[in-house]
């Protein structure tokens, strides 16, 4: 499996939950990782939460799946970055990797890849000129781990399209 990790996080302004699996450039999936984080541990860490965030949750509309068997944020953390290879290139949106950096930054840790190796995915999508599937709201369940998947597959596309760009 070549070395590339699919991000996606969930959050209400602090990550509630993480999501990431190893893919290869034909959109095989290797190992996954899917972990759920306490809010009381988030909160004593000092991050703050987004009331539109936890809006879009309470609305009724999502099913969040990071409620149940939450661990402790530095525990999470701590297992996120022993799944992480540090060489590998991490596909994710901006705004994933802001919220990795906030809960890395509140326990006083880095993040567990290098930032050099990040890919934006819509900086990936605007260059290929791949047209996103859009799946349907009822197939949308905001949950880490079937989001990677479901990006892996237009990552691939929009990889195959530029070229292999950076899949060496």
């Amino acid at each position: 499996m070549n070395k590339h990790i699919m991000v996606d996080v969930e959050s209400v302004g602090f990550i509630v939950q993480i999501g990431a699996c190893y893919f290869d450039i034909d959109g095989n999936i290797g190992d996954t990782f899917k972990e759920n984080i306490n809010f009381k541990s988030c909160v004593k860490a000092g991050l703050k939460f987004d009331s539109g965030e936890l809006l879009f949750w309470l609305s009724g509309k999502h099913k969040p799946t990071w409620l149940k068997d939450t661990k402790d944020l530095t525990c999470v953390l701590a297992n996120f970055r022993e799944f992480c290879d540090r060489k590998a290139r991490i596909y994710c949106h901006r705004y994933d990797i802001q919220r990795l950096m906030e809960a890395y930054d509140a326990i006083n840790s880095r993040l567990p890849f290098s930032h050099r190796n990040h890919i934006d995915l819509k900086t990936l999508v605007i260059l290929s000129n791949v047209q996103r599937e859009r799946r349907k709201a009822d197939e949308k369940t905001h949950d880490a781990l079937e989001d990677c998947i479901y990006q892996v597959r237009y990552t691939t596309e929009c990889l195959k399209t530029l070229g292999n760009v950076g899949c060496v």
